[in-house]
């Protein structure tokens, strides 16, 4: 009896010195740097992405998502998601499927906003191109073929050091052709990787961190689980992007002299008329037509390098894809227009109105300037 009153006497002074949870609350909440504070901000919202206005009730009905397998393939721990059984066929209650699929899409933004590798799995032959192209899309990966046991467990051995594993998995079947349980799902919940899959009446959800009780065998139901992941991972990339260019823009009123000024110009915070003429041009005319032609990432791109004089030769490797002509446009009027000592606006102005016919002119131009300096 002696021992419990020598603890609970000595408890105050133990405990004096701890931080109160609440500190500990408040301290961890708390972003250090500008990064933290990007991946924080979602967190703070239930429903950051808006997933919950992807679908609805009658979406996930008119897909026939309710519709299970027959009673005798009944899996025991799908019990809880069947809301009844008619003409021996399971119906899955789709209350609960709208909710699981939030919670699933909601994850899977939060992964993709934070740049995670997503893996699109199925076995099943009938959607693999369906599943491939869903992924291709949306700019992540696919895996249709025959998996081997180990892909994941010993990857360091069969595709050697250094392999970075996926960070998310999604299983639009989560049985092979076989009707046997996928055999990633094993190994994902071997290494700690988190699965969103669709559970149909006859899987088990138990290996599975976020199931889905859905019909997996109709197209249209295929169909709308693909759109809708490629929708939610496409949205959280372009979410990501934007509070990017913000907090870059942000940065750049606030008076961050961090790139090096040009001699015979004023930075940020000083009064050249020609800086001050650059600033209202490009948040006024340039930024909102590249907004609107998806291109505010390349902007931002092209603010974080140091693009000086001796740089103007290296602007085309930003070009990428189709958008050649954008994105030369947008280095080109940044190069000209903030960076040049001795043009003027309206020279300017001719520059980005001739671009989109006569690019050697441009070029041609730039040359000259460079060897007039």
């Amino acid at each position: 009896m002696a021992v419990p009153r020598i603890l609970r006497a000595a408890a105050p002074r133990l405990y004096s010195g701890l931080p109160a949870p609440a500190a500990l609350t408040a301290a961890a909440a708390r972003p250090r740097d500008p990064e933290d504070k990007l991946l924080a901000e979602p967190l703070r919202h239930p429903d950051f992405f808006k997933v919950k206005n992807l679908f609805t009730l009658k979406d996930l009905f008119d897909a026939r998502v309710h519709l299970g397998h027959k009673k005798g393939c009944r899996h025991q721990f799908m019990k809880p998601y069947i809301f009844g059984c008619r003409l021996d066929q399971d119906i899955i209650d789709l209350d609960q499927t709208m909710q699981h699929l939030q919670l699933a899409l909601n994850f899977t933004a939060h992964v993709a906003y934070r740049k995670g590798i997503i893996l699109f799995v199925s076995r099943n032959r009938q959607f693999c191109h369906l599943v491939e192209s869903t992924a291709r899309e949306c700019g992540e990966y696919a895996h249709t073929r025959y998996w081997q046991g180990g892909l994941l467990t010993n990857a360091h051995i069969q595709f050697g050091p250094g392999i970075r594993l996926p960070d998310l998995l999604i299983f639009l079947s989560s049985l092979n052709n076989v009707f046997e349980p996928h055999v990633a799902i094993r190994d994902a919940a071997k290494m700690n990787i988190p699965t969103v899959g669709v559970v149909d009446t006859n899987c088990n959800p138990c290996l599975i961190t976020y199931p889905i009780p859905g019909n997996d065998d109709s197209p249209t139901a295929m169909e709308l689980y693909c759109k809708l992941f490629k929708m939610t991972i496409i949205h959280a990339k372009n979410k990501r992007k934007q509070i990017e260019v913000f907090q870059e823009l942000q940065s750049r009123q606030k008076g961050d002299t961090s790139h090096p000024v040009v001699a015979g110009q004023a930075g940020p915070t000083g009064s050249s008329p020609r800086w001050r003429w650059a600033s209202h041009f490009t948040s006024t005319v340039l930024h909102p037509w590249m907004a609107s032609h998806n291109l505010a990432f390349s902007l931002a791109c092209l603010l974080q390098r140091d693009i000086s004089s001796s740089e103007g030769s290296n602007l085309p490797r930003v070009i990428q894809g189709g958008r050649e002509q954008c994105q030369w446009l947008a280095a080109l009027s940044w190069f000209v227009v903030v960076r040049s000592t001795s043009c003027d606006p309206p020279f300017c102005c001719g520059m980005l109105q001739s671009h989109l016919y006569h690019t050697p002119q441009i070029k041609g131009s730039l040359i000259h300037k460079k060897k007039k300096k």
